[in-house]
This record gives C-alpha cells, structure tokens and sequence, in this order.
C-alpha cells in the first residue's frame, strides 16, 4: 500500500469523524429546543429562547472545515483502487448529504424562533415537524456511518501491510482490541442490547483492561524515556476503557437514569460516547493519536454518532403521536385500506382474475392460489421486543384458522447462522406451527445472506406450480446483501418465487425502508412495515398474493 493510498482510506475516516463531531454539536441544541418546546406546551410559558451556533462552517470548533475535508477526500480517491473506491464515495455523500440536510433544518429552526413564527403556530406544529425530520436523519447517520466504515475496513484489509516499527506495531496490537471491544460495546448499548452474548463481551473487554494494566511493564518497558507522549496515551485508554466497562455495567444493572422522559437507555448512550467519542478525550480519540504518533499503516478509528431522539408534550393534543400511545383511528384505518390497494394491484399483476374474483383482504382464502409460505424470521437480541416476534405470532395464528389443508408452512430462523425450525407441513397444523414459534430464542448478531440462502433453497425444493411460493422476511434492521444472494433473489423472482418484507420498527425510518424497498424488487414481492394495527391484515393479504387462474 502506498502512502497516498493510506491517506486516501483514512481521509473518509476522518471527514466521517468530523462529521459525527458537528452531529454532537448540533444533537445539544435539538434537545434543548425539543425540552423548550414541551415546557411551552405544558406550561404555557410566553417566549423560548434560543441562540444560533454556527456549526459546519466555524473555526473554532473544526481547525480545518469539513467542506475542505470533503474536496480533499474526493480528490485522494483516485489513490484508492477503481474497483473499490466507488462504494465508499457513494456512502460518504449520502452521509454529507445528510448532515447538510440537518443543518439546513438547523437554520430553519433559528429562523422560525427568531422571527417569532412560533408564537403564532398553533402548539408549535412546524417546530415539531422539522424535530421529526431531525430524528429520523439522526438514524439514517448512524447507518451510513456503520456501513461505510464497514466497507472501508473490509476493503483496506486486502492489503499486506508492512511493520515499520516492530515495538509499535505490538503495543498497537493490543489496543487496537482493546478499541474495537469498547466500539462493540458502545453499539450494543446503542441496539439495547442486553443478551448473553453483550454481558460476554463485557467480560471479555474486562479481561482485556486487566491484561493490558498486568502487563504494562512489559509493552512499555522498551519504549525511550523520550517517547513518554505513548506511556500517558497508553494510560489514558485503559482509563478510557475502564469508564467504558462501568456504563455498560451500569447500564445491565440499569441503576440511573430512571423516570428519565427518553428513557434511560438514551442517557447511558450518551455516557458511552462521552468516553468513546473525541469530545471526551474518548477511547477512539486516543487511539487515532497513537495512530498518528507512530506512523504505521493502520485505518484509523471511526467515532459512534449521536442519536436524537424527539419526545413530545404531555398534552391530549399529541397523544397520538407518542410511542406509549394508540395511533389514531383515522390515520390507522387510511394506511390499512392503503396496503389492500396496494396488495390489490400486486395480485392483479400476477396472476388473471377470474369473472367473478375473491376479495382481497376478506378472512378466507378461497379463490386464492394454494400456498407455500416460507417464513424467514431475524432472531437477533433486538427482535425480543412486544412488538415485534409477539406480534408476528399474533398474526400467523389469525392466518393459521384460515388456511386449507393444501396451504403450506415452513419457518426458517436466522441470526449468526440459520436454522430450518420446520419444515413445510399444511397450515391447519396449527398447534405444531405454534408450538415452534413459542420456542424462538433470541441470539446476537444476524446474517441476513445466510437466512435467504436457505430459504429460497427449500423454496425449490417444495415449489407448488401456479401456487403462491413467497418468502416472508419478518426483521427489525437493516442489512446488506451481497451479489451472490441479490442474483438468487432476482433468478428466483422469474421463477415465481417472490420475496416480502416485514418490517418491525417502532419508527418507519427512511434509510431502512429504502433499502428492503429495493430488496422487494428484487424479488418481485412486497414491503410491509408492521404495526399492531395492520399486522393480521398485511399477513393475510401476502397469503392472497395469487389468485386461482381459470
């Protein structure tokens, strides 16, 4: 790898950390305003007060902008090799694009307080308006971030990467684990993550600090009384660490942060990344100024972004838009009728209606083409959650009570690996169908590719001719696929195999719902974003995707 090379890789890093920085800064003053404009609400107070910061553009808090960053960034690119630098450019500009977007919010939000706007704006519907927007490109930040530092790893370790100083690359060696295990730990709070396999990483980042403080002696003893800069670094990353282990023990034993309005998992993130972070002196911060001290060929270190997130008034007015709330009827039933003409449309397309044609969305499968359904069911930490495998359940035994002996159901569970839990056998075996559902655990992580593989494998291997051979996807996340699954799903597609799916979130966020958009047209079948409200009917309709030819 040549110098240039090196540099060009690690100027994505540092744009994207430059970036997360003006996210912090930014994040502050949207919960300030979001904490202002409730007491407004609530209490009736007269004005709000709000100072303007300049952000992207200010000196003080960037010695060099992020605007110049980015041109450098574009211009190094051609260093990196052609074949893989256009994934990373294409990420780093939607995440460019975003932080724009929320700094033109950021305007938007002083103008509208400034000029007094809000005053007149009945229970400050616009300033609400523009925080939604703000939450959501919170979300689509944190993605970005991942998938791009993701890619640039995974890229840059291609390379055989030369040592220049044994001595360094030893010590480097071990905090370099030392850093990834407090990012892992850091993004399992940021998921909620409190399964077994997050309280192991905690044990195995503990094990690490104590190794490190043991052996000291002997990954220091050799470094030159002149070199005491990485002695004090070395130091501050194990205290760096330690303050890491007590959030996250802090957090499982959730002894803070309760009858906080955010909820208390939202403040112990915040911890992390006041230890992670730069603005903190953090882990990650320390670790790139080693980086950058002893000169190897390392990718630098990427900061975790902030997350926002927008609480509403106690006021009746916005009962329906908080998370503890009902969703309005009116607005509940509008999206219900919009996914039976939506679903209308896809059967219409796939199959001849006959003279006299079923109706879409009414509980009986007759008239409709025989099923098999093969349910493809993320089981990772994240999914143990009421509204989620719950409410899937819920809506596969209202489907169950309708289904005809010739009706097919398989289940498939993925999360680091895939399981076939059951294999196809007729849908009026409800109590065998259950009794597996009620038996899913929830593990760590997910692999999305493995999950598809195997059931599109058992797809042709039940394939049911002029039938309703469809894939269910249920998953809370995002992921990425690669080119080996993205042909099968679209191979399959012409084959009559479609692919749905269901997507349980508490928020429908643009980034993830872009994304399994695209996957669904790959496989010609349909995207459905769960709610308690349109669960069973969605269910039902993707089992009336076929109509029974003439």
């Amino acid at each position: 790898m040549s110098a240039q090379t090196h540099e060009a890789y690690n100027n994505y890093v540092i744009y994207s950390n430059e970036l997360v920085h003006a996210l912090h800064i930014m994040e502050n003053d949207f919960a300030y305003l979001n904490h202002a404009f409730n007491e407004y609400i609530e209490q009736g107070e007269k004005d709000i007060a709000f100072d303007q910061r300049i952000v992207l553009r200010n000196y003080d808090y960037f010695p060099v902008l992020p605007r110049d960053l980015y041109v450098k960034l574009y211009d190094d690119n051609f260093y990196i090799p052609s074949k893989e630098r256009g994934k990373p450019l294409e990420l780093i500009g939607q995440y460019h694009q975003v932080v724009e977007e929320l700094e033109e919010l950021y305007e938007a939000l002083a103008q509208y307080m400034e000029s007094g706007r809000y005053r007149s704006d009945e229970k400050l519907l616009q300033g609400y308006k523009y925080l939604e927007r703000i939450e959501l490109l919170y979300y689509d930040a944190y993605a970005l971030e991942e998938k791009l530092y993701w890619r640039l790893d995974a890229s840059f370790h291609h390379y055989e990467l030369p040592v220049r100083n044994q001595l360094y690359a030893n010590i480097l060696l071990e905090l370099d684990e030392l850093w990834q295990e407090g990012r892992r730990i850091s993004r399992g709070v940021r998921a909620k993550d409190r399964s077994a396999g997050f309280k192991a990483n905690c044990m195995y980042f503990e094990n690490l600090i104590f190794k490190l403080k043991k052996e000291k002696a002997q990954y220091l003893g050799a470094i030159p009384k002149d070199e005491e800069i990485l002695r004090d670094y070395y130091e501050q990353m194990i205290n760096r660490a330690e303050l890491l282990l007590a959030d996250a023990r802090s957090y499982l034993a959730q002894t803070k942060y309760k009858n906080k309005s955010l909820g208390a998992d939202y403040h112990y993130y915040r911890d992390m990344l006041g230890h992670y972070n730069r603005y903190g002196n953090g882990l990650t911060a320390l670790y790139n100024k080693i980086l950058h001290y002893t000169t190897e060929p390392k990718l630098l270190a990427d900061e975790l972004p902030p997350i926002f997130e927008l609480k509403y008034p106690n006021h009746p007015a916005f009962d329906s838009l908080r998370k503890d709330s009902l969703a309005d009827p009116a607005w509940a039933l509008a999206q219900m009728e919009k996914n039976r003409m939506d679903s209308l449309t896809r059967a219409d397309s796939l199959a001849q209606i006959k003279a006299q044609p079923p109706i879409l969305g009414e509980p009986s499968l007759e008239g409709f083409a025989t099923n098999n359904l093969i349910f493809l069911i993320d089981i990772s930490s994240s999914m143990d959650d009421k509204e989620k495998l719950p409410l899937l359940k819920s809506s596969l035994a209202q489907l169950l009570s309708l289904m005809r002996k010739e009706d097919n159901i398989a289940i498939i569970a993925y999360s680091d690996k895939a399981d076939l839990l059951l294999p196809p056998i007729s849908g009026q075996e409800q109590e065998k169908i259950m009794g597996i559902l009620d038996e899913l655990k929830v593990r760590s992580s997910s692999n999305a590719d493995l999950g598809l593989q195997k059931a599109y494998l058992l797809a042709r291997e039940s394939f049911i001719e002029g039938g309703n051979n469809r894939i269910i996807m249920a998953t809370d996340g995002n992921f990425s696929l690669d080119k080996k699954t993205e042909r099968l799903i679209r191979k399959s597609a012409r084959k009559d195999i479609q692919l749905s799916i269901f997507y349980f979130s508490e928020k429908e966020y643009d980034y993830v719902k872009n994304n399994l958009q695209d996957i669904v047209l790959w496989g010609e079948g349909s995207y459905n974003y769960i709610t308690a409200q349109n669960a069973k009917q969605a269910l039902l309709i993707e089992a009336q995707s076929v109509r029974n030819t003439p």
